[in-house]
């Protein structure tokens, strides 16, 4: 019987112990915790369409023109054949853009939502890209342009952020209709 307990005792601590593990997880809420596991939440970050647009910097001066960028347009919807379906473009926006789902979508393409992207919304939507993303609107895109900063929100201590709604000095509730 001596033996029976002394088997038991441990395997009900160990029992214990794993059970306090689970149950002592990381506050739900925000993304990961601390510095392991998930995708990074803050930093420098480059805008998909930017890898495109690099791509089409000709000269390799590490700026890319209206003029380069035109010249990449026409050359990739020659590629396409004839007005893209949806299935084409995903392929072109992973090749492209680094991913099929990355912005701009095959729905910001095709504006006239038929299903199929012309050549005017293809070069319409990425000159209005390149002009989004030119901030100085010198027709140029630097490297510098390319990229956006992400801070960090601190989602630990809710207690500092501002009222969603209602009247100056009373928190939460929904916005007036």
């Amino acid at each position: 019987m001596a033996r029976l307990t002394f088997l038991t005792t441990p395997a009900i601590l160990i029992a214990l112990c794993s059970l306090t593990a689970c149950a002592s997880g990381p506050k739900r809420g925000g993304g990961p915790q601390g510095g392991g596991g998930g995708g990074q939440s803050s930093g420098v970050f480059a805008h998909p369409v930017g890898l495109y647009f690099v791509g089409h910097d000709t000269d390799n001066n590490r700026v890319t023109t209206l003029t380069e960028l035109d010249a990449g347009i026409k050359m990739d919807w020659a590629k396409f054949g004839r007005n893209p379906s949806a299935t084409q473009f995903q392929s072109w926006s992973l090749n492209a853009l680094g991913s099929g789902s990355a912005m701009p979508t095959f729905l910001s393409f095709d504006t006239n939502m038929n299903g199929v992207i012309t050549e005017s919304e293809f070069e319409t939507r990425l000159i209005g890209e390149f002009n989004r993303l030119d901030k100085n609107g010198d027709g140029k895109l630097m490297r510098s342009e390319l990229i956006f900063n992400v801070q960090q929100r601190n989602t630990e201590d809710r207690s500092q952020s501002k009222p969603s709604g209602g009247k100056k000095g009373q928190g939460g509730g929904r916005p007036p209709r």
